[in-house]
């Protein structure tokens, strides 16, 4: 279980490579190892939580307001809204030994617009000892 104190440290050190704006949501994996924030700037950011250190990073256009890692650490849920509409972002992680692109989203909003499967901007996977 992580504490609160163990948190707040983290967070400083994830202030190497910060989000631009603020950040509006942040959750921690179950087992404590990664830590998921959610920024008005339109991007998720995922952190190793015993470094700081910034293991990938999915920009958008959408502001985000909340987001959600599944128990597995293999998908992120984020929530945003963009010209007063909610978005929904949907980001299914990769396993892989490469520092090709390994994360796709797909996006959607209620009513229909915005769907479809489109590969995020490059970023590194997670790497396998953080998934199970």
């Amino acid at each position: 279980m992580v504490t609160n104190q163990a948190f707040q440290q983290s967070l400083v050190k994830c202030s190497a490579s910060p989000h631009i704006h603020e950040v509006l949501s942040v959750v921690v994996s179950c087992d404590s190892e990664i830590v998921v924030s959610g920024s008005w700037d339109g991007s998720i950011r995922v952190w190793r939580m015993k470094d700081g250190s910034q293991m990938c990073i999915f920009t958008s256009n959408i502001e985000v307001l909340q987001v959600k890692l599944s128990r597995d650490k293999r998908a992120i849920v984020g929530l945003g809204e963009r010209n007063g509409h909610r978005k929904l972002i949907m980001m299914q992680i990769v396993r892989s030994r490469t520092c090709a692109p390994a994360v796709y989203t797909r996006m959607a909003s209620p009513g229909g617009g915005g769907g479809g499967l489109s590969p995020a901007s490059p970023q590194a996977p997670l790497p396998e000892d953080l998934l199970p």
